[in-house]
C-alpha cells in the first residue's frame, strides 16, 4: 500500500517538475498596484527588462491601481500558482491590509509565496518649496498655528503614508489633514502646484524635486538617515523622540501554491537582474538601495511586519475601515 501511494505521488509530481523544468515558456504578467510613473513602477520595469532578457520571455508590467493596493494583489492571489502572474508591490501596505481593512479579499501572507525584496527606499517629510518653513520643528509650528488647515497628500488610507502622517500628528498634537490619492505621482503634482502644504513620499519619488528646488525635504521617517541623503535628519532628530515608521521595501511574491523550483528561478533571476551592470548606479539615483534576501528571509520580514503595523496603527489610532 505504501508504494502504491509513493507512485500516485510520483505521478502527480511529474507535471509540475516538467513545468518548472520549461519554465518560462510563455510571458510572465508583473502586476504593479500603484499607477505607471511612479518610484516602484520604474523599479519594477528595471527588474522586469533585465529578467526579461536572460529567460529570453517577456516580462510585461501590468499597472492594476487602486483600492490601496488590492485591486493588484487581488489579481495575483487568485491567478494560477504557475509563475506567470507575479506581484512587485511594496511592504508596506502589503502587511498593512490586515490591519487597515475590516475585509481584505486575500490574505497577504497565506496567499502569496515570498521570492525576495529587492530594494528599499525610505518615506520623506517633504514641503512646496513656497512654504515658510525649512526644517520639521518649524514646520510643527506653522501646522500649530493652523489647526485642520494645513493639507498633506498620501497615496491612499491605510498606506505607511498615511500612518506616518497619522503618527505626527499623534506625537506631536497637530491636526494635518490626511489628503489620500491614488498614487505618490498625483499627490506629487498637487503639490508642487500648491494645491497642498506637503506630503509624505518614498525618497525615490521626491529626490529629483529636491534637486531642482520645487520641493523641501524636512525629514525621513525611519530610524536612521538614508545612506543617499546622510543631511535629511530622521523625526526623531528633528524632535520627536521614538518616532519610527520603516522605510518602503519594493517585494516580488506570486500566488502561494507555486512550485519551489519556479520560486528558486525567479529569485535566482531577481539577483542577477540587480547585479546587472549599471542596476545599482540606477538604483541609488532613484534613492533605492539593493536588498535582495532569500524568499525564507523575506517570509519572516513579512510575518514582523505584520505585528509591527498592528502596533504602529495602535498607537496612531489608526482604524479598520
Amino acid at each position: 500500500m505504501m508504494k502504491l501511494r509513493l507512485a500516485m505521488l510520483a505521478l502527480i509530481a511529474l507535471p509540475i517538475c516538467a513545468l518548472a523544468q520549461n519554465y518560462p515558456a510563455r510571458a510572465i504578467h508583473m502586476v504593479v498596484p500603484y499607477p505607471a510613473g511612479g518610484s516602484l513602477d520604474t523599479v519594477a520595469r528595471i527588474f522586469g527588462q533585465k529578467m526579461s532578457e536572460s529567460m529570453k520571455q517577456p516580462v510585461v508590467i501590468d499597472n492594476r491601481a487602486g483600492g490601496s493596493t488590492v485591486i493588484g494583489s487581488q489579481v495575483v492571489a487568485m491567478a494560477p500558482a504557475d509563475g506567470y502572474a507575479l506581484l512587485f508591490a511594496f511592504d508596506p501596505p502589503h502587511t498593512t491590509l490586515p490591519v487597515t481593512m475590516r475585509k481584505v479579499p486575500f490574505d497577504p501572507i497565506a496567499d502569496f509565496a515570498p521570492i525576495t525584496m529587492v530594494a528599499k527606499s525610505p518615506l520623506v517629510f517633504v514641503v512646496n518649496s513656497a512654504l515658510p518653513v525649512n526644517s520639521l520643528k518649524e514646520f510643527i509650528d506653522y501646522a500649530k498655528t493652523r489647526p485642520g488647515n494645513v493639507f498633506v497628500g498620501v497615496p491612499g488610507n491605510g498606506s505607511p503614508h498615511h500612518f506616518a502622517l497619522e503618527r505626527l500628528n499623534q506625537m506631536a498634537k497637530i491636526k494635518l489633514v490626511n489628503v489620500p490619492y491614488k498614487g505618490v505621482p498625483a499627490a506629487l503634482t498637487d503639490l508642487l502646484a500648491g494645491r497642498l502644504q506637503a506630503s509624505i513620499s518614498t525618497l525615490a519619488n521626491v529626490t529629483q524635486h529636491f534637486k531642482s528646488g520645487k520641493l523641501k525635504p524636512l525629514a525621513v521617517t525611519d530610524s536612521t538617515r538614508a545612506a543617499s541623503v546622510p543631511d535629511i535628519p530622521t523625526v526623531a532628530e528633528a524632535g520627536l523622540p521614538g518616532y519610527r515608521i520603516p522605510e518602503l521595501r519594493a517585494a516580488l511574491l506570486a500566488p502561494a501554491g507555486t512550485a519551489p523550483e519556479i520560486i528558486a528561478r525567479l529569485h535566482d533571476e531577481a539577483v542577477k537582474a540587480g547585479n546587472a551592470p549599471g542596476v545599482r548606479a540606477r538604483l541609488d539615483e532613484l534613492g533605492f538601495e539593493l536588498i535582495l534576501d532569500t524568499p525564507a528571509e523575506m517570509a519572516e520580514i513579512l510575518k514582523r511586519n505584520v505585528e509591527m503595523n498592528k502596533t504602529i496603527a495602535a498607537e496612531a489610532g489608526i482604524e479598520p475601515e
